[in-house]
């Protein structure tokens, strides 16, 4: 992609780059006379450095990041409340013995405290691995992205 060295930039997309390399150009009623011309070579054209296709991703995609962040930090929150709220609820409904109910907006019912039993498949693999081999099972999992705040 090339920049533009006179520092202006494109009224359409607020980037620094060339009218000439810009797919918009036809259509674009900004487009410098120089650009327009396929004879001529624009003077402020200048070649930019090359860009990571990371660095490319972070400076196109920012408002889609600052998105992702802000939803991640309203759902923490309300997470955090929803966890305080559960835990009153439980406590509440163990001290009245109400097993449960519902209302027009919700259904409630209380699991009392239990022990459940897993399997320690680290270890299995490493002490029996025919074993863990032989009950072990593939399944497809989709494309998906893992994020976590800071």
């Amino acid at each position: 992609m090339k920049k533009c060295n006179s520092g202006s930039t494109c009224p359409v997309s607020g980037e620094n780059i060339c009218c000439k390399s810009c797919d918009k150009l036809q259509t674009c009623p900004d487009a410098c006379e120089d650009a327009l011309d396929l004879t001529k070579t624009c003077p402020d054209e200048a070649d930019e450095p090359e860009q990571t296709a990371l660095q490319q991703f972070q400076t196109k995609e920012v408002n889609v990041i600052q998105a992702m962040t802000d939803l991640l930090n309203q759902k923490k929150a309300l997470e955090e409340q929803e966890k305080t709220v559960r835990a009153k609820l439980v406590e509440a409904m163990d001290a009245y013995g109400v097993k449960s109910f519902e209302n027009e907006f919700l259904k409630v019912t209380y699991v009392a405290a239990t022990s459940k039993t897993t399997i320690d498949s680290k270890t299995l693999k490493k002490e029996m691995p025919d074993v863990y081999e032989k009950y072990s099972k593939t399944s497809p999992v989709a494309a998906s992205v893992r994020i976590s705040l800071k």
